[in-house]
């Protein structure tokens, strides 16, 4: 499985032992720790790999977990073989057409939008039987303000 949060890849160690040829482990002291938790994980070794996929192939460091819970790719080995696609694209454009038409009305685009000189019609089921919500909580940072503007008003 591909993590794009992981720095590391890990095998689990039933799937280290059902290889045929097993590469040999190298000690590690390296401290894996998952996220979201505090302990850390044991690691029985570690072993330099040449890992490709259908494009591309990499060398990559695996370091064998013990246990039955998974592989994990990690994001700088799949991205290497071109699994994932990074895409940095944060633009802001504003067309000139609607610029125009803000200078052309701009009573249009200012307050709250009240709708004046219209009645409007609310269509209510009438065998639909009322019922009181409880009204929302406000957040206690907020307060002041709400009661502030609930007194202009």
């Amino acid at each position: 499985m591909i993590d794009t949060g992981a720095t590391v890849n890990i095998l689990d160690g039933s799937t280290y032992d059902k290889l045929k040829q097993k590469p040999s482990l190298q000690p590690s002291s390296l401290n894996l720790i998952p996220y979201a938790s505090k302990s850390s994980l044991p690691v029985c070794g570690s072993f330099e790999v040449e890992v490709e996929s259908a494009h591309k192939n990499t060398f990559a460091t695996i370091y064998v977990v013990p246990g039955a819970s998974g592989a994990l790719l990690s994001y700088q080995t799949a991205n290497e073989l071109g699994l994932i696609q990074l895409i940095n694209a944060a633009t802001l454009s504003t067309s000139n057409g609607s610029s125009n038409l803000v200078g052309k009305y701009p009573n249009l685009f200012s307050g709250i939008g009240k709708l004046k000189n219209h009645m409007v019609k609310l269509h209510i089921d009438q065998s639909v039987q009322p019922v009181a919500q409880p009204h929302r909580r406000i957040p206690f940072k907020t307060r002041k303000r709400v009661e502030a503007e609930l007194k202009v008003r």
